[in-house]
């Protein structure tokens, strides 16, 4: 599952986990919506997420977009009330998935024109910044991106720039290694005295040993000269 659709499956499951003031629907008004939607599945794709979203629009937050904005969701009790419905012919988070599709339609509605452009394009730019979802999506169409690509795009703008101090190189963190190792207890080299008791292949390799790691110190020495 994309990283996109994991948002808005989690944001669905989640819709009867908060509680929020009601905003007055009455029980009557959840049926009548929860029916209609049944009576709109016969429709697809786009237009049945912007049917869904100007429904619960007009008869929950009286067409005012914004009011929607801020309350549809997680602490709204109406779509949860409404998610909960027999009648209801979807699961809360296909619900709450066709109103974050009408949302961003909304606020880029050239997207009902396009002829490339699917309900899964339209997911996937859902958690991105609204200038973000425009631009991606009228690129999509532009190019012809398959939901792939677009995922690929959508990944790139929600990276996050690295903060703080940069990561250092593998050869400091090894240098610093070494130093302890080196300049630390002296019990690090001790028992030179014993140097005696190994065998000449001991010796021999422990020579190779000590030999490829002067000629990286060098190296290293040398570059950063």
């Amino acid at each position: 599952m994309s990283s996109a659709a994991q948002i808005v499956e989690r944001t669905g499951s989640q819709l009867g986990a908060a509680c929020d003031e009601d905003n007055g629907v009455p029980d009557q008004l959840i049926a009548e919506v929860a029916k209609k939607i049944r009576s709109m599945q016969y429709r697809a794709g786009l237009q049945l997420a912007r049917d869904i979203g100007h429904l619960v629009l007009d008869k929950f937050y009286g067409g005012d977009i914004k009011r929607l904005r801020q309350k549809r969701g997680l602490k709204d009790v109406s779509l949860r009330r409404l998610a909960r419905h027999p009648d209801l012919p979807m699961s809360a988070s296909a619900l709450c998935q066709a109103i974050s599709i009408f949302e961003v339609l909304e606020r880029c509605g050239s997207v009902y024109t396009w002829k490339h452009i699917g309900p899964c394009h339209v997911r996937v730019v859902v958690p991105l910044p609204s200038g973000a979802q425009q631009t991606l999506l009228q690129r999509a169409e532009e190019c012809r991106w398959t939901v792939r690509q677009l995922e690929e795009q959508a990944r790139a703008v929600k990276r996050p720039k690295r903060r703080g101090r940069s990561r250092l190189p593998t050869f400091v963190k090894t240098i610093r290694s070494l130093r302890s190792c080196a300049l630390g207890p002296p019990s690090a080299f001790g028992e030179l005295e014993r140097v005696h008791e190994l065998n000449p292949q001991q010796v021999a390799e422990l020579r190779t040993i000590l030999a490829g790691l002067r000629k990286r110190c060098e190296e290293l020495e040398q570059a950063l000269s």
